[in-house]
C-alpha cells in the first residue's frame, strides 16, 4: 500500500517534552508541522516497496538551507479517505526533478481535519530521524552518481560536500 511522507520536527511529537500535557491532548507546537498555504498541505507519495523513499528524502534535503537532521512521518494513504481529506497530484518544486512527480497536496483542509490528522499521526504513524551525516552522504552519493548537479545546490550545502 502506498504511503505519504510529511517532513516534521520529531521533537514536537515527543510527549515527554511536555510533562504538563494531559492524556489525550496534543502540544500546540506540533501544529507547526502542519503549516498550510491556501488550506493545502504538502506531502510526498512513497511507493509500496519504499523504493523511492531515499529519493524523496534527497529532494527535500537539498531544498533546505543547510544539511541537518531530517525528520519525517510516514503513514498509509488510506488515512486520507478515513479522515475525508482530499488528495491532489501536484508537481513538486525541488531541484531534484526526478522526485517532483511524487509530490501530492492535501487540499480543502479545515482546522478539524488538521487536528484529526495530527491525532492519527501522533498515535499511529512512524516518526523517523535521519542524521545530518547520513543526509550529507545521501547528497554526496547523488552528486557523485550525477543524479544531481552540484551547481543547483545552495552554496551552504555544496560547501559541506567533498
Amino acid at each position: 500500500m502506498p504511503q505519504l511522507l510529511r517532513a516534521i520536527r520529531k521533537s514536537r511529537w515527543n510527549r515527554t517534552n511536555c510533562p504538563w500535557l494531559a492524556l489525550g491532548e496534543i502540544q500546540s507546537d506540533l501544529l507547526s508541522d502542519f503549516e498550510t498555504k491556501n488550506n493545502t498541505l504538502s506531502v510526498w507519495l512513497i511507493q509500496d516497496d519504499q523504493s523511492n523513499l531515499n529519493e524523496v528524502v534527497l529532494a527535500l534535503a537539498i531544498n533546505r538551507d543547510t544539511i541537518s537532521n531530517f525528520d519525517y512521518t510516514i503513514f498509509d494513504i488510506d488515512l486520507m479517505e478515513i479522515l475525508n481529506i482530499k488528495l491532489e497530484v501536484n508537481e513538486g518544486n525541488t531541484p531534484y526533478n526526478r522526485a517532483n512527480s511524487w509530490h501530492r497536496d492535501l487540499v480543502e483542509l479545515t482546522i478539524n481535519k488538521i487536528i484529526k490528522l495530527a491525532e492519527s499521526l501522533l498515535e499511529d504513524a512512524e516518526k523517523v530521524r535521519i542524521s545530518e551525516k547520513k543526509i550529507a552522504n545521501l547528497i554526496q552519493v547523488a552528486v557523485n552518481n550525477s543524479q544531481i548537479d552540484r551547481e543547483i545546490l545552495k552554496p551552504s550545502i555544496s560547501k559541506k560536500l567533498l
